[in-house]
């Protein structure tokens, strides 16, 4: 195995046989090692940021991650009327289509979700004696549940 030198640089192999020779094994990082330290870093600096919610951020490691009040929705863009109560959980499916809402009215309505700012009602489930307190999606949206008093 030759290395390559010129006047100001000189290039080590890169066999990794060659490398383990040369360093002990148990000076060796384990593998992923410096990814694992690096998505460690970006988490908690996402962990910090109390505006922070979404899992699409775009951060850099060349910079601290920044963010602020301006992340947070602060405007009303529709209001759900059909439910007859309060309204006491909320849970988007997973490919965010469409949108499940729990009442006290003891009814839980599925909501599809068209555009940004436009969502129709699709389905009122009924059968609940008491108020609905939660609702959950399955992983592949095709089920909701529903868990009531």
């Amino acid at each position: 195995m030759h290395s390559y030198c010129t006047r100001h640089y000189c290039a080590r192999p890169t066999n990794p046989h060659y490398q383990k020779a040369i360093v002990p094994p148990e000076e060796m990082l384990p593998d992923r090692r410096l990814e694992n330290l690096l998505e460690q870093a970006i988490d908690a600096q996402l962990a910090q940021c109390p505006y922070y919610n979404t899992h699409q951020a775009t951060v850099s490691l060349l910079s601290d991650y920044k963010c602020g009040r301006e992340q947070i929705p602060t405007a009303t863009t529709q209001v759900l009327l059909d439910h007859r109560d309060e309204v006491w959980h909320l849970a988007f499916s997973h490919d965010g289509t469409m949108l499940a809402t729990a009442s006290k009215d003891a009814t839980a309505i599925i909501w599809k979700v068209e555009g940004r700012k436009r969502i129709v009602k699709k389905h009122v489930l009924q059968g609940h004696a008491d108020s609905i307190m939660f609702v959950a999606w399955s992983h592949d949206d095709s089920l909701l549940a529903t868990c009531g008093r």
